[in-house]
């Protein structure tokens, strides 16, 4: 039994020994970090780390050396952010020490902007401690990437052909155009909830002679859009010059798994003023309102 169990304390002793050989790191040249940035001076900031020191930021390649980590302290500086660190761990072992802690960055209006962790690794050279590699990197999560050019001109084409369908009374192609979960949100009607309502809504529409989408905008992110047009539009009538209408709308767009864009949510509203007392009924479709979009 002695045998077995004598491995273990040996290894608890070798443990103990470790951690009584950790010691927190010297004060002075390795807590001055924070002063000499607060005080915006980078050749400051830079005396703190060793001549060959390397500093590992996010987003950039690494950048080693005293002059190269002066420039690039000194242009947080110049475009006034402050830095507020936080030390959770030191140690140190010899001539080799570390630490762990956070960040908070704000800008010069005491906005908060980015807060992150970060390890640094101390060395004694010449007596002296000096910063000699320095990593840090944020907490936050990334925002999401802008809509490329090529996904606003899709988003921009399914407007054209939502326009396109309305005119040629093709109210199930239309409608495909929409994801199955969309809601429609028509002036002077509830909202039509879903793809299969927003086709039989369309069906009971005036046949249209002529329908335009103009001025499209398009903005957003790499899977929500939102897109605003000017809508023109006449209802066709034998015999008689048809009813024009013009208007706006607001359409979002959702992309879907297979890369394509499809509406799920419209609103619109006629630019034209509408007559005292006109009520229309619910559920139906007031002369000149017809659906625009998506």
């Amino acid at each position: 039994m002695g045998l077995f169990f004598r491995p273990f304390v040996i290894a608890a002793l070798l443990t103990l020994a470790l951690i009584g050989c950790k010691k927190p790191l010297p004060e002075g040249d390795a807590a001055g970090w924070a002063e000499a940035y607060d005080s915006g001076d980078a050749a400051a900031v830079a005396a703190i780390y060793s001549e060959d020191g390397t500093l590992l930021p996010p987003n950039e390649q690494t950048v080693v050396g005293r002059d190269a980590i002066e420039k690039s302290w000194a242009a947080m500086i110049d475009d006034g952010l402050s830095a507020e660190v936080t030390y959770a761990e030191t140690g140190s072992d010899g001539d080799l020490g570390y630490k762990v802690g956070t960040f908070a960055i704000k800008d010069s209006q005491g906005k908060p902007l980015d807060e992150g962790k970060f390890v640094e690794l101390w060395k004694r050279i010449d007596g002296e401690w000096k910063l000699h590699r320095d990593i840090y990197n944020s907490s936050l999560p990334l925002p999401p990437n802008p809509l490329s050019e090529a996904d606003a001109e899709a988003v921009a084409t399914v407007m054209g052909a939502a326009a396109q369908r309305l005119q040629d009374g093709d109210f199930q192609a239309w409608a495909a155009l929409f994801a199955e979960d969309a809601v429609l949100m028509p002036p002077n009607n509830p909202p039509v909830r879903g793809r299969a309502a927003i086709q039989a809504y369309g069906e009971k529409m005036p046949d249209m002679a002529s329908v335009d989408f103009s001025d499209i905008q398009v903005e957003g992110r790499d899977d929500l859009a939102v897109a605003t047009s000017a809508v023109s539009m006449t209802l066709a009538s034998e015999g008689e010059p048809g009813v024009e209408d013009t208007a706006k709308q607001v359409v979002v767009f959702a992309k879907q798994a297979d890369g394509t864009w499809k509406a799920t949510a419209v609103s619109y509203s006629s630019d034209l003023a509408s007559a005292p007392d006109d009520k229309t009924p619910e559920g139906e479709t007031p002369e000149g309102g017809a659906p625009a979009e998506p």
